[in-house]
């Protein structure tokens, strides 16, 4: 009887012994969500966890540019407006971009100010002389702004990190105006607005 019982008690704690086993076994091969997470961004995607942008108009063609505004004052005469000014637009940011936000504030004082008037924002894939208004490459139209405050999202834009795009800001008027016009240009890539940012990006720190 004692031999039975013995056989009995050994028979169990080899089943438990293998069913532990087995168990340990499952849990090293099954991944855990950490685990799974890694192996899934190893793969062929890779994915940013956080990232800034900012993007930043400026009058300096060279260096990292200050946040803010910049502000460009035209005069309107007799002999119609001043020349063309130029600015470039910087990416400031740590990831890429799809699009910028360009928004431009427009306001006229003086003597005469009737009429309307608009500003043209022209990018050049090289850079602008400045001295002949022209393009040593191509020119692209990001958009016309007129009257007060205006926004255009425009894929014309530093896409890429640390670059530029280079811009001539052009006016226009409807009738002969003598007064003078400031233009405060501003540019802005927006964490609720997804279409700017690329897709990689999940959150902004």
């Amino acid at each position: 009887m004692d031999r039975v019982k013995r056989g009995a008690t050994a028979t169990a704690v080899a089943l438990l012994t293998a069913a532990v086993s087995a168990l340990v076994a499952a849990l090293l091969v099954t991944p855990t969500p950490a685990s799974a997470a890694v192996a899934a961004s190893a793969g062929g995607t890779a994915w940013v966890g956080s990232a800034t942008w900012s993007v930043i108009p400026t009058s300096s063609t060279t260096g990292t540019p200050s946040a803010g505004a910049l502000t460009l004052t035209y005069s309107l005469g007799l002999l119609g407006p001043s020349g063309p000014q130029y600015f470039d637009v910087v990416n400031t940011g740590t990831h890429a971009l799809v699009s910028t936000d360009y928004t431009l504030n427009l306001s006229v004082s003086g003597l005469l100010s009737l009429g309307s008037t608009s500003v043209t924002l022209t990018s050049c894939s090289t850079t602008w002389n400045t001295s002949a208004n022209t393009c040593g490459g191509t020119t692209t139209l990001i958009g016309t702004f007129s009257g007060g405050s205006s926004s255009i999202d425009s894929t014309d834009a530093p896409l890429a990190s640390a670059s530029r795009v280079h811009i001539q800001a052009t006016v226009s008027t409807s009738i002969l105006q003598v007064a003078t016009l400031t233009v405060v240009a501003n540019t802005s890539v927006s964490s609720a607005s997804p279409r700017d940012v690329s897709a990689a990006t999940t959150t902004n720190q």
